[in-house]
């Protein structure tokens, strides 16, 4: 065991070479950590996707709750500006009696999750929503590159972040169902919160022609880790926040049914990105051993341009416009009241 003096200087070390490291365009980013790698070992990954519903009703009535919330200076974008869409999904499970380098099973990705049912005797399900590794740039190869954490809805992937997942999955015996949610720029909020509503809702409701089965929602939990978690608590406090409306305003169709949404049965966050103004009295006395000594560098002077940033029409920051960064569903600092949510 390392003394706290040694371990003080391996963070110093870890925060320095961060620090150290050139900033890369944001499409750069993208593209580095949207790909996707094959499964090794003792886990099943099945890919699919949660079908859009033809209806755009599941976005009128999160738009109603982001209304409920607004304070007079909030800036929304109309509900047209953001598309109903396809969500990415990737389920995980455990494989057993495989070695530790086994190929992924060259199946269909039906037939793996199939399998995967069949291995995972556990009916509880965690929707995981990833945040954003950091790469810090060497000349070592790429299997040897360092991964750190940084908050940022504008990259990275479910494929980027299995070394949780996959321990979820292994750990409580419990599906994952890892989303891939837009990322901005490109993508502004409440895209990646109306993503993450529609994989919730899909698990709740079986669309027609998917093969994953439906959940009830005392068996579902809600995950995510940095950027991840800022979603997983925007999408409790939008379920909490339905459950005030009207039985008629809260039910909305979804994909031919005529549903509402219950509570989940909980809610777990690592490192949650909570802030998104950067305003908490620990940017200001951390700063020897916070690696993140700047949470948005795409924000800074000197940050490198492409064709995803500066956004035009300009805005001040990736993921909404600076006035909005204060609504509840965007900062869960923000949040003033949890009553009635299950345990997180």
């Amino acid at each position: 065991m390392s003394s706290i003096d040694q371990q003080k200087k391996l963070v110093k070390r870890i925060c320095q070479k961060y620090q150290n490291s050139p900033w890369l365009p944001l499409s750069q980013l993208q593209k580095t950590t949207s790909l996707d790698t094959p499964a090794r070992g003792g886990v099943w990954i099945s890919r699919t996707s949660f079908s859009a519903p033809t209806n755009p009703a599941i976005r009128d009535v999160l738009y109603t709750v982001m209304h409920r919330l607004k304070k007079e200076y909030h800036r929304i974008s109309p509900a047209e500006e953001t598309p109903v869409i396809d969500v990415g999904v990737e389920f995980i499970g455990p494989r057993s009696q495989v070695p530790d380098d086994a190929p992924e099973p060259d199946l269909l990705e039906e037939e793996k999750l199939r399998a995967l049912l069949q291995e995972c005797h556990s009916g509880m399900i965690i929707l995981y929503a990833h945040g954003a590794p950091l790469v810090c740039r060497s000349t070592l190869p790429q299997r040897k590159q360092t991964h750190l954490l940084i908050a940022s809805h504008s990259f990275s992937s479910p494929a980027q972040y299995r070394a949780s997942s996959v321990r979820l999955a292994k750990l409580t015996g419990a599906r994952v169902a890892s989303i891939k949610y837009r990322l901005a720029p490109s993508h502004t909020f409440p895209a990646p919160i109306l993503d993450i509503l529609i994989a919730y809702a899909s698990l709740l409701y079986h669309p027609p022609g998917a093969f994953y089965p439906a959940v009830p929602a005392n068996q579902i939990i809600l995950a995510g880790i940095s950027a991840g978690a800022n979603l997983t608590l925007g999408l409790m406090k939008f379920l909490l926040e339905l459950q005030k409306l009207s039985p008629s305003d809260a039910t909305f169709d979804f994909h031919g049914q005529s549903v509402t949404l219950p509570l989940p049965a909980g809610l777990a966050i690592v490192s949650g990105w909570c802030d998104q103004c950067d305003s908490l009295p620990s940017w200001h006395c951390n700063g020897e051993t916070d690696i993140l000594t700047v949470l948005q560098p795409a924000c800074m002077p000197g940050h490198p341009t492409d064709s995803l940033w500066p956004a035009s029409p300009p805005r001040e920051v990736p993921y909404c416009v600076a006035v909005t960064l204060d609504h509840e569903l965007v900062s869960p600092a923000a949040v003033e009241d949890w009553t009635g949510a299950p345990p997180m």
